[in-house]
C-alpha cells in the first residue's frame, strides 16, 4: 500500500500472473479496497477439486493448507482442505480430504 495515494495492491503467491487494475471510487475505506482486491483474485483463479484418501492422518482441519507430494505428476503442488472424513474398515484407519487447488491457465 502506497500511503497517501489511495491505492492498494493485492497479491496471492508470488504474484507472476498479474490480473486487470481496479479502479473504484466508491471503495473509500482500506478493508474494502482489501476485500474488493481479495474477491476478484479469488474469481480469476482456476481451481481444481481434489479428493484423495491416504492413511489416518488425526489433525487436518479444514482451511489448512498442505503439500501434496504426487508421484504420478512428478511433482508437487499445495492445496487448500476444504473437508476432512475418517473412516475405519477392521483395523485398517484411513483419512479422505477434499482439497483445493491452484491450475494455471493455458491461456
Amino acid at each position: 500500500m502506497r500511503l497517501g495515494s489511495g491505492e492498494i495492491f493485492c497479491q496471492r503467491g508470488d504474484g507472476a500472473f498479474r490480473g486487470a487494475d481496479i479502479s473504484e471510487p466508491l471503495l473509500t475505506t482500506d478493508d474494502a479496497k482489501r476485500s474488493r482486491g481479495r474477491a476478484e483474485i479469488d474469481a480469476g483463479e482456476a481451481l481444481q477439486e481434489v479428493s484423495l484418501t491416504c492413511l489416518h492422518r488425526p489433525g487436518f482441519m479444514p482451511g489448512q493448507l498442505v503439500e501434496i507430494h504426487d508421484a504420478l505428476m512428478g511433482r508437487s503442488w499445495r492445496g487448500k482442505i476444504t473437508s476432512v472424513s475418517h473412516a475405519a474398515q477392521g483395523n485398517k484407519l484411513t483419512t479422505s480430504l477434499e482439497l483445493l487447488r491452484y491450475v494455471e491457465s493455458t491461456i
